[in-house]
């Protein structure tokens, strides 16, 4: 039960990001900033998740109140990264392929924070046999 409160949770902050987007060579500048709406969607997306969190509350696992901080930890590290790789990439000159290179490389985080909850095996059965966490995992790049 704790699993698909979760995941209708996570639902709308993910449902709202959209998919990674993809680099344009013939237009950098389109690219550059294409990269940082998606980070800065994906940072307001995870601080909604972390939000949730606070409603949904601790897991009924052993050491369920250990997880939750871990995972809360996780997502605002993840979510530090996201504004930092955002605003680097905005100062950067759009021809600067490495700091489009870093940006597109926090992004892939994104897809990653479903992982995150998926990481502990405490939880990992509960989300793989609920569908609400299944659906959410596909429409966000894991499988």
């Amino acid at each position: 039960m704790w699993a698909r409160t979760m995941c209708l949770a996570l639902s709308p902050a993910f449902s709202q990001l959209g998919t990674q987007p993809q680099p344009d060579l013939d237009n950098p500048a389109a690219t550059q900033q294409a990269v940082v709406t998606y980070l800065t969607n994906a940072g307001n997306a995870t601080q909604q998740t972390i939000d949730r969190f606070s409603t949904i509350g601790a897991p009924p696992v052993a050491n369920g109140q250990q997880i939750l901080d871990r995972i809360r930890t996780q997502l605002v590290h993840t979510r530090t990264n996201l504004a930092d790789a955002a605003a680097q990439l905005g100062a950067a000159h759009p021809n600067d392929s490495a700091a489009i290179g870093q940006a597109f490389g926090a992004a892939g985080n994104v897809v990653r924070l479903i992982g995150v909850l998926a990481t502990y095996p405490e939880l990992r059965a509960a989300i793989d046999q609920t569908s609400e966490c299944q659906h959410l995992a596909a429409t966000n790049g894991r499988r």
